[in-house]
């Protein structure tokens, strides 16, 4: 599994990532170099992940960000990789922990702190 920001995933893939469609590009060519699930965090735009579907066709899935006023992204990143492995390690689907993970990070957002910012599971 490989979890990168966009600025990450353009390093990684030689091709730019400034929105969605780049995103989702990107990440089906990471895919198809044989990493079986791809998530790409995009801030404000939300995330998206790549993977195969039971039939061992690519799927991509993009998940909206929260509307929140921002006060400190510090930190965000590894919030949502937490919080991804928490709802994977819970039984959540892929999809449902791109969710989850999503919004503990636009919470994460709205509270200064790298470590004091975090939301707890209860936040959740």
């Amino acid at each position: 599994m490989l979890i990168v920001n966009e600025t990450e995933a353009s390093l990684l893939s030689g091709q730019p990532v400034a929105n969605i469609e780049d995103a989702r590009h990107v990440g089906a060519i990471l895919h198809e170099h044989g990493i079986p699930t791809v998530v790409i965090t995009l801030g404000a735009q939300g995330s998206i992940l790549v993977n195969s579907d039971p039939r061992g066709q690519t799927s991509i899935i993009y998940q909206a960000a929260e509307k929140v006023t921002v006060v400190d992204t510090t930190a965000a990143g590894d919030c949502f990789v937490g919080a991804f492995t928490v709802a994977l390690t819970e039984g959540q689907s892929p999809t449902d922990a791109l969710r989850f993970a999503t919004h503990a990070s636009a919470i994460k957002v709205t509270r200064f702190g790298a470590q004091s910012g975090l939301p707890y599971r209860s936040d959740l």
